[in-house]
């Protein structure tokens, strides 16, 4: 159809404002077009960046929830381990109370002439220093050790001999 002008020709729009104004038209139309497509793009990302930050912070949360759970079992297992230590130290120590006992037992039958001079107990080995007046009396203390079988093994660390006081030996014995 064919468009109709029934204004006078004197009101119309010089040419040169009408170009203008179909530009200005055209330019503000692309600008609205860009506008619209940069705010649907923002609401995007604002979105898809809403969900990441939801998923950082479910996991921080997981992690830190993981993070005391783990701590409370390092603490339960160095208690565990301190009274493993502790326990240790009674049984040595319980050892060492029946190491001594029966020491103490076997002592009293030592041979006459024989004297402990020194008795360490560390683990389970005994370390003793024996006096002996002669060779008679070493031999039947070494008869004594060997004839009792409360020692796994038994070793001569060391002999001495000094006209005055006798042999001097060094027992390390294993119980």
């Amino acid at each position: 159809m064919r468009e109709i002008n029934l204004l006078p020709t004197e009101l119309s729009p010089n040419r040169a404002v009408l170009v203008i104004a179909n530009r200005l038209k055209k330019i503000s139309i692309i600008g609205f077009i860009i506008l619209l497509v940069i705010s649907i793009a923002s609401v995007g990302v604002f979105i898809v960046l809403s969900r990441q930050l939801n998923d950082l912070s479910n996991q921080k949360n997981s992690l830190q929830s993981e993070l005391k759970n783990l701590s409370k079992t390092e603490t339960t297992i160095v208690f565990i381990k301190d009274r493993v230590n502790k326990a240790k130290g009674i049984v040595d120590e319980n050892f060492t109370v029946d190491s001594l006992q029966t020491f103490n037992k076997v002592s009293s039958e030592f041979p006459a002439g024989v004297k402990v001079t020194k008795a360490t107990f560390v683990d389970k080995n005994i370390s003793i220093d024996v006096t002996a007046l002669d060779s008679l009396s070493l031999g039947q203390f070494i008869d004594f050790l060997l004839s009792s079988k409360l020692y796994t093994n038994i070793t001569l660390e060391g002999i001495n001999f000094n006209p005055s006081s006798g042999y001097s030996t060094i027992f390390v014995m294993d119980i």
